[in-house]
């Protein structure tokens, strides 16, 4: 499957929520996630620009996921995704450690998801750092018409990943351990 996302950051979230609610968006999510990044001892993940992650999206469901090193298209970010649902976090973590895998990175984050015309609107909120908003979309093209149609247009737009947009521009907040 491919992913295909951008970033729109430092957002009005109360506003944004606002027009999605009143645009009939359906609210699909809302909860705290705990991540979880995992590699081989010698970062060959990491090296190759590929990512493996459990994510614990609350009632007992944790993603587990493998993205390939992603490629820009249309000024957004696109993976190819392999995704599947679990549960128990904390026995899936030992698991990939006893695997021999090491867990390289742990945050948590409070996410809020809408969906509105096949794009889902992932409104994400960490510690210390202002509130962002990621469309996920099935064809990049749409994206000007979003952005437009939610006022967006002006706001600054990143398609780097959560990792990189902490080392670049939250230079001062370490993600890794970041908790609420």
């Amino acid at each position: 499957m491919q992913e295909i996302e951008l970033k729109i950051l430092d957002i009005d979230k109360k506003n944004l929520i606002q027009k999605l609610k009143s645009k009939k968006a359906v609210k699909t999510y809302k909860g705290l996630m705990k991540i979880a990044y995992f590699d081989q001892e010698d970062s060959r993940i990491k090296k190759a620009d590929e990512l493996l992650r459990l994510r614990d999206i609350g009632n007992g469901k944790v993603e587990i996921t493998y993205k390939s090193s992603p490629q820009i298209k249309d000024g957004c970010k696109v993976y190819d995704e392999l995704e599947t649902l679990s549960e128990n976090f904390d026995m899936l973590c030992e698991i990939f450690e006893k695997a021999g895998l090491k867990k390289t990175m742990y945050y948590e984050k409070k996410r809020i998801q809408y969906e509105y015309k096949n794009v889902k609107f992932e409104i994400d909120t960490y510690p210390k750092i202002p509130t962002w908003v990621e469309l996920e979309v099935k064809n990049p093209k749409i994206i000007k018409e979003i952005l437009k149609e939610f006022e967006l247009q002006n706001h600054e737009t990143s398609n780097l990943t959560c990792t990189k947009l902490f080392e670049i521009k939250y230079q001062k907040v370490k993600l890794n351990g970041l908790k609420f």
